[in-house]
């Protein structure tokens, strides 16, 4: 196998991905697309990608990211560690706790098979709950950036964040008061922290529980995702 330029899925239930998989036979896979599996072995990408909470695993933005910055870089074999967990607040993102220790595990052993090219990052919507966590968001994100950059031993790594869908300000019980507060953290992470890219969530649609993007806006968003990246890969 080709030496892969890798990206790291991480987050929470969007990221892992909860758009339904489409009727019908699945689309041709891209074989230089791969997948590191829940036992860490390579396998050409299909979804679901994730495994953080089966059968609830179905589409995510993972694979129209790597089928978009294909378009672009025809020559890549992408590699793609996907590391979510749904339901997951940033408390447990933050360096030294499980699940950021395990997506560093899982990003280790992929290095033995290519670099990574960036992070890519969707959580909040836990953290949009309360005050107390909203309004630490941003100072919490950059500490859990440094420690991916410091895990995976590239002190610049791109960091891409996707917005949470604005339907979530209508889901009630218990409700997500301060969702506000964390895409505004979202938006102002390039002001805080080095080459970090943000992606709007402005069109997207949830799958009828006001929560979690319906499979048409996981692919839309996994090509905001590749537009964000590949702009900051020209820049560099």
């Amino acid at each position: 196998m080709s030496r892969l330029h890798l990206f790291l899925l991480a987050g929470q239930s969007n990221m892992a991905g909860r758009g339904p998989l489409p009727e019908g036979p699945p689309p041709e896979p891209d074989p230089n697309i791969t997948v590191l599996t829940e036992d860490m072995t390579w396998a050409i990408a299909r979804d679901p990608l994730h495994f953080d909470r089966p059968p609830g695993c179905a589409v995510g933005p993972g694979l129209s990211f790597a089928r978009r910055v294909r378009e672009q870089r025809p020559d890549w074999s992408i590699g793609l560690v996907p590391t979510a967990m749904g339901g997951s607040p940033l408390e447990e993102w933050q360096p030294g706790e499980q699940l950021l220790v395990e997506s560093l595990r899982r990003a280790r052993h992929a290095l033995d098979s290519g670099v990574f090219e960036a992070v890519l990052w969707h959580q909040g919507e836990k953290d949009s709950r309360t005050m107390e966590c909203a309004r630490t968001y941003g100072d919490r994100l950059a500490k859990t950036i440094g420690a991916f950059r410091d895990g995976i031993g590239s002190p610049d790594l791109p960091f891409i964040a996707g917005e949470i869908g604005g339907f979530l300000a209508d889901c009630a019980d218990p409700g997500f008061p301060c969702l506000d507060l964390v895409n505004a953290a979202i938006r102002e992470l390039p002001e805080r922290v080095s080459n970090t890219a943000w992606v709007s969530a402005e069109g997207l649609t949830h799958k009828g529980d006001l929560v979690h993007l319906d499979t048409p806006s996981q692919i839309r968003f996994g090509c905001r995702y590749a537009e964000a990246f590949l702009k900051l890969f020209d820049e560099a």
